[in-house]
């Protein structure tokens, strides 16, 4: 069951991918060309954070596909210490 849900996962982003790639060719893009030299600026913004965050998803999901398979069963520092923090209080 955990080989699915790792294929499951990893296989989302790179439909996500696919859908960057054709939406030019299938109209489900910006309108047409920029009219002036502030929308062609607008698009080159949009397109480096779709870059981005394209990047960012499709690598995070892979390691989160790659780590589910390792059971981490450890307590993270933060409830540590706030369980330390609550003891001294009270």
């Amino acid at each position: 069951m955990k080989k699915f849900w790792a294929l499951f996962f990893l296989f989302w982003p790179l439909v996500a991918l696919y859908v960057c790639w054709i939406a030019r060719d299938r109209n489900w893009w910006f309108p047409g060309e920029a009219m002036t030299a502030m929308g062609e600026r607008i698009e080159g913004l949009f397109y480096l954070i779709l870059g981005i965050v394209t990047v960012v998803f499709i690598g995070l999901r892979s390691l989160w596909a790659m780590s589910s398979g390792r059971a981490q069963r450890t307590v993270p520092i933060v409830r540590q210490r706030f369980r330390t923090v609550v003891t001294a209080w009270n």
